[in-house]
């Protein structure tokens, strides 16, 4: 019996161990934060992480919510991590386990300084400041008094301050250096009040390279860790700014064809019978759908890679099945193996992104279903 997977994606050490020096060489002293929520992009968390762990130019994590940063815990992940959004558990799990979160509410503030209190372990927190990206945080006007209020309670350890960019991937960085002006200011406000807050942090994979940061101590580097450039303008200013800087996709998709047979002129194929054979034509069936994370969108109009070759896809996208035309490839056989997202023309994330109108690569990588292996090569 075959009990290899149906499709699996490779991740490569090699790649990611050389994004993360890229990104170490241009912050310099700073600290760098790699960003491993969401299933860190879709190319699995854990074995992200132990990566990550293993690399001593990393200095944190950043997770989404508490949860994830307590399955690391329990996987042996050590380094200092920062929840960046939710805390879905309760705070007196994170006693003395070096996680931080983000704080921006007075009522959410008194309540993890119970929590310290009755520890007798203060909390570490990271003040969130909204210079314009307008989802949550404290604006710059109430930081100082929340500041100065938060340094009264010892059940808390105002460890960080930061903000995030709401377009630092642009051409047009008018509005990223807006949010930094502000952002500085207030830096610059609440250290002449007296106030030394040891880590700060505005920059993400595309400001990094594109802007001139002297405030901050440490960088949050997310889609950028995994290869992929955060915009085509960030590329190529990036290059001007760094002729050196160069990435590395870590991911791989990749599966196999399972069954392959030749269908006559003139009949139609899959749900809603979107595509007519015109020729006799050899079509080879994959095991992976929108189930999986094969995008529905590619119904009649993405392209897999077989034995070097673009083999295009046939009809609908279904829950667990896509089939393509390998008319033209006719050494394929059952068991080849099938390149479906990879550093290959055709199918890069940003290629498949722009493809079906999404132009997110992040949408690409985060929706391939986690219970797919990845499996760390190199």
């Amino acid at each position: 019996m075959n009990t290899s997977p149906l499709s699996w994606i490779e991740i490569s050490k090699n790649a990611l161990n050389h994004n993360i020096h890229q990104y170490k060489r241009a912050l310099g002293s700073k600290q760098l934060a790699a960003v491993i929520k969401s299933d860190a992009y879709g190319h699995g968390q854990l074995p992200i992480a132990h990566i990550c762990q293993e690399n001593k130019e990393v200095d944190w994590l950043c997770v989404s919510n508490l949860s994830e940063a307590l399955f690391l815990r329990n996987h042996n992940i050590t380094k200092p991590i920062l929840v960046l959004g939710h805390v879905d558990a309760p705070l007196d799990t994170i006693i003395n386990k070096n996680i931080a979160f983000i704080c921006y509410e007075k009522d959410f503030l008194e309540h993890a300084n119970t929590v310290g209190l009755r520890h007798g372990s203060p909390l570490p927190i990271h003040l969130k400041i909204d210079t314009g990206l307008s989802r949550f945080g404290l604006i710059p006007e109430e930081a100082l008094d929340f500041i100065r209020y938060a340094q009264t309670l010892s059940g808390v350890n105002l460890q960080g301050i930061f903000t995030h960019f709401a377009q630092s991937q642009h051409e047009d960085q008018t509005f990223t250096i807006e949010q930094h002006r502000i952002f500085t200011q207030l830096i610059e406000k609440i250290t002449s009040s007296g106030v030394a807050i040891p880590i700060r942090h505005c920059s993400n994979s595309a400001a990094v390279t594109l802007l001139d940061d002297n405030t901050c101590t440490m960088a949050r580097v997310g889609i950028g860790l995994y290869g992929i450039w955060p915009s085509e303008s960030a590329y190529i200013n990036t290059q001007k700014r760094h002729p050196d800087f160069n990435l590395k996709h870590v991911a791989c998709w990749k599966t196999r064809i399972t069954y392959i047979r030749t269908l006559p002129a003139g009949i139609t194929i899959g749900y809603d019978r979107t595509f007519t054979i015109q020729q006799p034509t050899r079509v080879a069936l994959l095991p992976i759908g929108y189930y999986e994370g094969y995008d529905r969108r590619n119904s009649n109009n993405g392209s897999v890679i077989i034995r070097n070759i673009a083999a295009p896809v046939l009809g609908r996208v279904c829950m667990n099945v896509t089939l393509v035309d390998i008319t033209h490839i006719p050494q394929a056989i059952v068991g080849d193996t099938v390149l479906l997202l990879a550093d290959h023309p055709g199918i890069t994330p940003h290629e498949l992104a722009q493809r079906i109108h999404s132009f997110n690569p992040r949408e690409i990588l985060t929706r391939i279903h986690k219970d797919i292996p990845r499996i760390v090569i190199d």
